[in-house]
């Protein structure tokens, strides 16, 4: 139990770290500034707004991990694991898991704790959680 909680408290902590970076870096203001303008001119517009602002944000995810799936095709497999250079594919895989932590700031979400559950979750599935392989 103490290694989950300690998991938790340091996947939280640096997820409103990310979070702050990227609202000082400006990525939040088109995003917020849409849904404020759809609240002005109909309260049932925030709604749909903040859908769209979500969709918009999971999409630049979808992109980290396009990227990643193109890290694959085009470098040997010995450099997937390379950290210090920019398009590596364990790169990739971090950008996208940086855009989930902004995300789930963003919104006050305790992203570590779904991480946590989930795989909780899996451990009680069958083998291949009960697929053909």
């Amino acid at each position: 139990m103490h290694a989950r909680h300690e998991f938790v408290r340091a996947f939280e902590d640096m997820q409103a770290v990310v979070h702050a970076i990227n609202r000082e870096k400006g990525f939040w203001l088109d995003r917020e500034n849409i849904v404020a303008a759809c609240s002005t001119v109909d309260e049932d517009l925030i709604e749909p707004a903040e859908r769209q602002v979500a969709i918009a944000t999971l999409g630049l995810m979808g992109s980290e991990v396009s990227e990643a799936i193109e890290a694959a095709r085009k470098h040997p497999p010995e450099s997937w694991g390379t950290t210090t250079e920019k398009d590596t594919l364990v790169r990739e895989m971090a950008g996208a898991t940086v855009r989930a932590m902004d995300m789930a700031g963003a919104n006050n979400w305790r992203l570590g704790e779904a991480i946590v559950e989930e795989l909780l979750h899996n451990l009680q599935r069958p083998f291949l959680h009960g697929k053909k392989a």
